[in-house]
């Protein structure tokens, strides 16, 4: 009966929950911890999901860019957001999966380029996965972003830390997005 309950909440949430975003959405968005798997669940219905090894904390939401920031005990900074592919302006030529993301690639690296005066770099292109890895860096910002396209559902992450190396970051954001395909 508890189950029950429980699924029934959910699903009027879905119909009465609100999204600030432009997408016009609605969502449901839910941050659990699993001790048993070591995980944090962070789910974002129905555009995606990320299990992300360790404990994190939720920091603050940036409403623009729809990217919620997460905080673990190292202070590693991950930002996730799901949004999708309608509201974009270059969304409009019928782009799928890896074009898409290309696109988005381009648009989103010029834009944080030009307003962080930085420099941006694909690290990584990967067709049969359909995501790129790329970096933002300058003397005062270095972050690694991964994004990639499912079924029109952009999945954006990009990870900061001045502890981790530049593989465990590439390994990192490889395995968030991977793992869910």
């Amino acid at each position: 009966m508890k189950s029950v309950l429980k699924y029934l909440f959910f699903l009027i949430g879905l119909f009465f929950v609100p999204n600030t975003s432009a997408q016009n959405l609605s969502t449901t968005e839910t941050v659990s911890y699993n001790s048993k798997t070591n995980t944090t669940q962070y789910i974002v219905f129905p555009i995606g999901s990320v299990s992300i090894p360790g404990l994190w904390t939720k920091e603050r939401y940036n409403s623009v860019s729809g990217q919620q920031w997460f905080l673990n005990q190292d202070s590693i900074k991950l930002a996730v957001a799901f949004t999708t592919c309608n509201n974009y302006e270059f969304s409009k030529k019928n782009l799928k999966n890896l074009a898409f993301t290309k696109a988005y690639y381009e648009w989103d690296s010029n834009y944080l380029s030009e307003r962080h005066q930085a420099k941006r770099e694909i690290i990584v292109s990967d067709s049969i996965h359909e995501y790129i890895i790329w970096r933002l860096h300058n003397e005062h910002y270095d972050s690694y972003f991964l994004v990639g396209t499912q079924k029109c559902n952009v999945h954006v992450y990009e990870v900061v830390s001045s502890l981790w190396k530049e593989d465990q970051k590439i390994k990192f954001l490889q395995d968030l997005y991977v793992t869910k395909k």
